[in-house]
């Protein structure tokens, strides 16, 4: 039901997005990506566990280490991707708050396209790398007694670096509007 429910809400936002004829290129870009990213992870993260939790004769079709290994990249590679598809929706808002006429300028639709591609790009690599490393280290394993992978540490550096830097920029895009918001005041 959860990845029913996740693949159609960002069917959905994809189709609005297409739509949208108002928003900035930029703010579209990575919008999109962060869409992409959430219904790749509904589609594949989250919908092979529930075929695995329905029908045990699925398991059996793949090798427990592949499923598990595939799995664990997926859920970090995508939760990642969709963290920093945020931070650079957070750092495009900050950009046209702090430097309004020149924003244009500063976030083209070609800027937003490659800080896209680097985002999935750099981030899978890393992922694949740092996932990889984890199965030799033997802490993603197949547990045949639950049917269930487990994965002792999950947590990716880069999920930690964009929710860290997230909290900043939002600090900082607060900041900001309070000091337009006393320039508007002191004009008037």
């Amino acid at each position: 039901m959860l990845s029913f429910i996740v693949v159609t809400a960002n069917i959905f936002c994809l189709l609005v997005l297409y739509r949208a004829t108002e928003l900035r290129p930029a703010t579209k870009t990575f919008m999109t990506s962060l869409a992409v990213s959430d219904l790749l992870l509904g589609l594949f993260a989250i919908s092979t566990i529930t075929l695995f939790l329905a029908f045990e004769q699925f398991w059996t079709m793949l090798h427990s280490a592949l499923f598990c290994f595939m799995n664990a990249f997926l859920a970090v590679y995508l939760t990642s991707t969709g963290g920093y598809s945020v931070l650079f929706l957070n750092i495009d808002a900050l950009i046209a708050i702090v430097k309004p006429l020149r924003y244009p300028m500063i976030m083209t639709k070609t800027r937003a396209v490659f800080i896209t591609l680097v985002i999935w790009i750099g981030i899978g690599f890393w992922d694949l790398l740092s996932t990889t490393l984890r199965i030799l280290e033997k802490s993603i394993s197949y547990k045949p007694d639950f049917r269930i992978c487990f994965v002792d540490f999950q947590v990716s550096i880069t999920a930690i670096v964009a929710t860290s830097w997230n909290v900043f920029i939002y600090y900082f895009r607060l900041s900001s509007f309070r000091k337009v918001a006393k320039q508007i005041l002191d004009i008037t």
